[in-house]
């Protein structure tokens, strides 16, 4: 969606440049005269790109917003209230988890909320010298854990670890 803002932002600038100059050109008047009577389309020309200003000005404007994540909530009822918990809070808090595990190079949590439970996916890159189904289920276990007694929430369901990159040290010579 930028890329389409981009180039709609560039030729809607370009067009709004031509069409001040043509303003420009309007101020002298002999210079109308002499396009009107080269020109007989000039009229249908400047209605065509007033049509194609509005529609670039549209698109400008449909194209520039940006798209809001919709973050869910968990709520959780207790003795003062309800507490109501970000997917996105609770993803940040299961990857600062990456600290205590070296081999893991990159985490990326994501939680999906579910109805009775809240299951969760962690995308690794892993170095290669690792014993990787080790470390898969030592941070499954660690998840569950730091979810349920660092947040409270003891329904969670899926802990499930992906391994999208295995990365190779390379020791240059």
């Amino acid at each position: 969606m930028r890329f389409w803002h981009s180039i709609v932002s560039i030729l809607f600038v370009t067009i709004i440049l031509i069409m001040g100059l043509l303003g420009m050109f309007n101020l002298s008047s002999y210079v109308w005269e002499v396009a009107n009577e080269q020109l007989e389309l000039v009229r249908l020309g400047l209605t065509v790109s007033g049509g194609l200003i509005w529609a670039l000005a549209i698109l400008y404007l449909l194209t520039g917003r940006k798209r809001k994540k919709n973050s869910s909530f968990l709520y959780f009822n207790n003795e003062g209230g309800t507490v109501s918990v970000s997917t996105d809070a609770i993803a940040d808090y299961v990857s600062k988890l990456q600290s205590e595990f070296p081999s893991i190079v990159q985490m990326k949590p994501q939680i999906i909320p579910s109805k009775n439970a809240i299951n969760v996916l962690v995308k690794v890159k892993i170095k290669a010298d690792s014993q990787i189904s080790e470390v898969c289920e030592l941070l499954q276990q660690r998840v569950r854990e730091s979810i349920g007694t660092g947040l409270g929430v003891q329904q969670v369901g899926k802990v499930e670890v992906s391994v999208v990159e295995i990365i190779s040290e390379h020791v240059r010579g």
